[in-house]
């Protein structure tokens, strides 16, 4: 939130723990609103960051946003979900692109005692830009094609694959 705030994004928040939604409000000047509001709130950017699978194929018929970005895991509660949002033209970063510098960030640190450097963090906004051409251009959802590279990248690591 602070780096939002900080460039001028108008954030919206809610949460079901009203002491976390002040905190917000108070910190980054966000707007509140009650948590059955916020899939009705109008955004740039839906970034669910606490709770899996809350965007079902019917919130992701009507959302009224023109991206979703967010830290929670499993966003979507099914496939059909994401792919009602890219028809759409909704554009939606898969959640494990959106986590990926929190799990490098950790994984590198628990199996060497290493930080990460910058540059290797950024390197996945490079990432999500190209998977979201790559949607675009393709006409299929960004989670489909996430999936795909992920299991290329596992299958030359000799790692196997993901579903």
């Amino acid at each position: 939130g602070e780096l939002l705030a900080g460039r001028g994004a108008e954030l919206v928040v809610t949460d079901a723990v009203p002491a976390r939604i002040e905190q917000a409000v108070e910190r980054f000047g966000a707007r509140a609103v009650a948590p059955e509001q916020i899939l009705a709130e109008p955004c740039e950017v839906f970034a669910p960051c606490a709770l899996g699978g809350c965007i079902t194929e019917a919130v992701a018929e009507t959302l009224p946003a023109r991206g979703v970005c967010g830290a929670a895991n499993n966003v979507f509660a099914a496939p059909a979900a994401a792919a009602a949002l890219h028809a759409r033209g909704v554009l939606a970063v898969p959640d494990f692109v959106a986590n990926a510098g929190a799990l490098i960030a950790g994984a590198t640190w628990h199996l060497t005692g290493e930080r990460v450097g910058h540059e290797r963090i950024r390197r996945i906004g490079a990432t999500a830009a190209e998977l979201l051409a790559r949607a675009r251009s393709e006409g299929r959802p960004p989670h489909e094609i996430a999936l795909e590279l992920a299991n290329e990248r596992l299958a030359a690591a000799g790692a196997g694959g993901v579903a």
